[in-house]
């Protein structure tokens, strides 16, 4: 809650992918700490889908497992 007080603006840009809850001052980063960064991945894309937001602090990340969106992104 404290961080999308902060980062309103940021977060309102992105407020339809699907994410995991980012936790004010190190959003998503204690996840990246618990297990390898490519499991932490995996699971977010298990749980949030094809298109998923993450964040390092204040910086949004978006993650594309799907080839095709991803072919989609790229080309256009």
């Amino acid at each position: 809650m404290v961080f999308k007080i902060f980062h309103a603006k940021k977060v309102n840009q992105y407020k339809y992918i699907p994410d995991p809850n980012p936790v004010f001052p190190f959003c998503n980063v204690p996840d990246f700490l618990n297990e390898p960064l490519y499991e932490c991945l995996l699971k977010y894309s298990e749980t949030y889908g094809d298109v998923t937001l993450f964040w390092i602090f204040s910086q949004p990340n978006i993650l594309i497992t799907s080839p095709e969106l991803l072919e989609k992104v790229l080309v256009t």
